[in-house]
């Protein structure tokens, strides 16, 4: 069993420059303990954002591997988190609980939907991917009041992809979300914004209309023109 002093020595060696091994080691001895004093330190690592980036993610994604006892801590923190930058990481990891058996998953919700109101973007964005994960229909109107005055682009292409999500896994919604993103779609003039309903639409409906729903920078100016003319046409 590796002990806190260990860990924190160990950081400080491969926190510049760190190995696949050195990653894997440290992510495996980061779960060794679910102590306080355990939880404090893997959770002021979510503060050290300037470090490598693939090591950021493991110490990210180690805490969704804490079951119960990291859900319950990061739920505690979230809300006795001053800085906003913070609480959408805390958020996100929060998130990523529903694809490990999360025991609170409606807790999350709630903050999700709290965050949305948020003033600073980072933490409305956050609240937007998480919603679409673990949100429910009733989430619609607030998701769609987003997607039509967020004044960030970025959060309102996330809001698009919210709905997708949220059809995902609450098929009886797809007719109304689908409605909610046509007429998005003519308001729009960010090109992020538009594929990422052009592509929410694709997906939702099921339809083929060419687009890359893995990378939206894949998709041509003249792919979006004949996507957008379709999606006008399609029957809802």
């Amino acid at each position: 069993m590796t002990d806190l002093q260990t860990l924190k020595e160990t950081y400080q060696h491969i926190s510049s420059d760190s190995s696949t091994a050195d990653r894997i080691v440290f992510g495996r001895a980061l779960l060794t303990q679910n102590t306080p004093e355990f939880l404090d330190f893997h959770y002021s690592l979510l503060k050290e954002t300037a470090i490598d980036t693939q090591l950021y993610e493991t110490i990210c994604r180690k805490f969704s591997e804490r079951a119960e006892v990291g859900e319950l801590y990061l739920l505690t923190q979230i809300t006795a988190e001053p800085d906003p930058h913070m609480q959408a990481i805390a958020l996100h990891i929060l998130g990523t609980y529903k694809y490990k058996n999360g025991k609170h998953l409606d807790k999350t919700a709630g903050l999700a939907r709290n965050y949305l109101t948020a003033t600073v973007a980072v933490l409305r964005a956050k609240a937007l991917f998480v919603i679409g994960w673990v949100g429910l229909p009733s989430d619609i109107d607030q998701i769609a009041a987003l997607l039509a005055h967020d004044p960030v682009p970025e959060n309102r292409s996330w809001a698009a992809t919210a709905l997708m999500q949220l059809c995902f896994n609450h098929p009886e919604a797809a007719a109304t979300c689908l409605q909610i993103l046509r007429d998005a779609l003519s308001s729009q003039n960010a090109w992020h914004t538009e594929c990422a309903i052009l592509v929410s639409m694709q997906e939702i409906s099921g339809k083929k209309w060419g687009l890359d729903a893995t990378d939206m920078h894949a998709n041509t100016t003249e792919q979006l023109a004949k996507a957008k003319e379709k999606a006008m046409k399609l029957k809802i």
